[in-house]
């Protein structure tokens, strides 16, 4: 808690929150030199909450930062930091199970799982994955259908010959799609579809159209 002066307690995650809740806007004062050792800072924020109230179920921080990563637990082949996940090649024939949904870049470069067996509504907060030199042969109409975060997806350096209509669809935020190094040689005309945020794709160099 934190005692306003001559006055009442406020929860500690007011402190520094942008409003006042003490009398006088105390609660606010002194922001920029504010320090809580010891408690979970809240990201991007000045305010704090104790340590006690991170992963118990109720969003304190404003972002709801302190109820992310609670469940995560980084598989043995992988390196793990924060939200971060690096599995690249380790010779993995599938993905790994993840404990926890809260992941927002996975890279799987170098390994030879089988795209098209991987059930993407465990990875629904992903901004970046990587794919390349995996393999992948194809890409299934509404492959990533479950990935609405996502902003870049690397599929280079792989075996892909088929594009087929709708493979992409759902990727409304994919800002760069990478595809250099596979051997493409079908493009669907409706391959596309759904890209309304494509900003730069990076293709083979060889390809006929559908």
């Amino acid at each position: 808690m934190f005692k306003c002066p001559d006055a009442y307690c406020i929860p500690l995650h007011r402190r520094c929150d942008g409003i006042f809740d003490c009398p006088r806007g105390s609660d606010e004062e002194n922001c920029g030199v504010y320090q809580c050792p010891g408690h979970y800072r809240c990201h991007g924020e000045q305010n704090c909450i104790p340590i006690s109230q991170k992963c118990d179920g109720a969003k304190q921080c404003r972002h709801g930062d302190d109820e992310l990563l609670c469940g995560l637990t980084c598989p043995s082949d992988c390196t793990c930091h924060g939200s971060v996940i690096d599995c690249a090649y380790q010779s993995m024939s599938s993905f790994p199970l993840f404990n926890g949904q809260d992941i927002k870049k996975l890279n799987m470069t170098g390994n030879d799982v089988d795209v098209t067996e991987v059930d993407f509504r465990y990875f629904q907060l992903l901004g970046e994955l990587d794919l390349s030199n995996n393999s992948i042969t194809e890409i299934r109409p509404r492959q990533f259908e479950f990935l609405k975060n996502l902003y870049l997806l690397n599929l280079g350096a792989n075996k892909i010959r088929i594009i087929e209509a709708n493979a992409f669809y759902g990727l409304q935020n994919l800002r760069m799609l990478i595809l250099t190094g596979n051997n493409i040689f079908f493009i669907n005309d409706e391959a596309f579809t759904d890209l309304h945020n494509l900003q730069h794709t990076a293709y083979c160099r060889k390809f006929i159209p559908g």
